[in-house]
């Protein structure tokens, strides 16, 4: 899994959330939207965790929410790693 100052980095990612729409998924629809969604979900998650290490600033479980928060960063950089690999290439 890596060392633990490699875990404690922040992650970049695309900012494919800013493009892609977050539309309801039902039976129909494809890998490309449910990716979309997925995208959206992490980033919600990125967002809530990062308020609750910003409220929590001090307390003993703001070290909690930054690992939390770090993680739902790389779940981000995953799916758009994957979407880009799927979706963005030049074949």
């Amino acid at each position: 899994m890596g060392d633990e100052g490699q875990m404690k980095r922040p992650v970049t990612t695309m900012g494919l959330d800013y493009i892609l729409t977050k539309k309801a998924l039902g039976p129909d629809s494809d890998i490309r939207e449910v990716m979309a969604y997925a995208i959206h979900l992490e980033k919600e998650a990125v967002d809530f965790y990062r308020r609750m290490s910003e409220g929590c600033a001090g307390a003993p479980m703001a070290g909690m929410f930054e690992r939390l928060l770090i993680d739902a960063r790389r779940h981000v950089q995953a799916i758009e790693d994957l979407y880009e690999a799927k979706f963005l290439t030049n074949d």
